[in-house]
């Protein structure tokens, strides 16, 4: 979590460029050192070890701590330049379209992607998973929202998260999400 309703931050003034930020002051940023990369973090926390939240005064009642690790996780890739070669060119979800994934690659020409959704509670509404060959280096899937969550989706914030894998090996390839806000019946 992050802002007013997450976790802690240090305030600081960032020396490189900001990629993400809460309440308008940098909570993480990045830049290039001689030959290096660095990324800063300045959350509140033990090392790589988030900050506990208490669900009851911040109303978080989601794997959360799942999202921060995936992010030290992307930023130790990106400052060792281990990021792979298989990007993601947009993840977008949207009640009434659903999910719209668009990769990128050079090297790989068919992959597996899984798009599995969860409520604002944690409850998995649904899965899905399909090959996409990758023409031209590039390729789309887009995965309707009754696809996505086949009893529907409940109302609030649903996080819907992406795994690309080599479909021959099962390896991840590339990971991330998309946040999906719906009306509240």
């Amino acid at each position: 979590p992050s802002g007013a309703r997450g976790g802690r931050f240090y305030r600081y003034e960032a020396k490189g460029d900001v990629a993400i930020e809460a309440a308008g002051l940098p909570v993480v940023a990045t830049r290039t050192y001689g030959r290096g990369r660095v990324v800063a973090f300045a959350t509140v926390g033990d090392g790589f070890i988030p900050e506990a939240v208490d669900p009851v005064k911040t109303r978080t009642y989601w794997d959360y701590w799942e999202y921060q690790y995936s992010l030290a996780a992307r930023a130790i890739l990106w400052a060792a330049r281990g990021e792979g070669s298989v990007r993601f060119r947009a993840v977008k979800a949207t009640p009434e379209n659903g999910l719209t994934l668009r990769i990128a690659s050079k090297d790989v020409t068919r992959v597996e992607v899984e798009a599995r959704v969860r409520s604002e509670g944690g409850a998995e509404l649904g899965s899905v998973t399909q090959i996409l060959a990758l023409a031209s280096g590039e390729g789309e899937v887009q995965i309707p929202a009754a696809d996505l969550a086949p009893a529907g989706l409940p109302g609030g914030r649903e996080v819907v998260d992406v795994i690309v894998r080599d479909p021959a090996t099962g390896a991840t390839l590339q990971w991330g999400w998309a946040g999906l806000d719906t009306p509240k019946a």
